[in-house]
């Protein structure tokens, strides 16, 4: 446990003496309880402005100190993680071109089995032909071509500890279209985030007037002390 200082010990003490004091207000339903009880919360609000302005210089020496403290590692960390951006652009860039040479290496092989496959049809039809054999020949030359056999990508290059991670995200073209394919879709309800901070706003300038299908005015009370 942390060790207190004497005043820090001495508030703690006059603090805790007001929940008793406070279970001992308003414990019968007068005018004169009720003005005893109002007069001792507005103390309340005179001793936390107390407690905060003897915690107030602590907390901003503290506060300052975290400051110093975090613009210390991030100034150590902005060239390191300026270099990390660089490299990982460097790698993105690598992998994109491993991918395209890979796709031009599959068109190429495709190309060249369908020429090979071609010239082995003429071949055919020509020996048919050369036979006497002129309606296979023809048979021979109209065939469909024979579905080219995919030729499999050369996997990337492996490095050790570091990997290309997908993720996917959606952007959203067109609220309207969106809120229709809910409006049909009830299943995708959750897409549709609703701004309690906007339907707040409305609700504090309406108050009971408010009447929006969907929503409903939520009254509630609260007391307010002032010094």
């Amino acid at each position: 446990m942390k060790t207190m200082t004497e005043p820090t010990k001495k508030l703690a003490s006059e603090a805790e003496g007001w929940k008793i004091t406070a279970a001992e207000c308003l414990t019968e339903y007068n005018t004169k309880q009720l003005e005893q009880a109002a007069s001792f919360l507005r103390s309340i609000k005179q001793m936390k402005a107390k407690i905060n302005d003897f915690c107030a210089p602590n907390i901003k020496r503290l506060h300052d100190a975290h400051k110093a403290a975090i613009a210390d590692r991030d100034g150590l960390l902005r060239p390191v993680e300026e270099a990390e951006a660089i490299i990982n652009d460097k790698i993105l860039k690598y992998r994109a071109w491993e991918r395209e040479e890979a796709r031009k290496a599959q068109e190429a092989a495709a190309k060249a089995q369908r020429a090979a496959e071609e010239a082995a049809r003429k071949a055919e039809a020509e020996s048919l032909r050369e036979a006497g054999a002129e309606e296979a020949a023809k048979m021979v030359e109209e065939a469909p071509p024979a579905p080219v056999v995919a030729v499999a990508a050369a996997a990337p290059v492996k490095t050790e500890g570091v990997f290309t991670r997908t993720s996917w995200k959606a952007e959203v073209t067109s609220k309207m279209e969106l809120i229709k394919f809910v409006a049909q879709n009830p299943a995708f309800l959750h897409l549709l985030d609703v701004s309690s901070k906007e339907c707040n706003a409305l609700a504090r300038s309406q108050k009971a007037e408010m009447q929006i299908p969907g929503l409903k005015v939520v009254k509630s009370e609260s007391i307010v002390a002032k010094v």
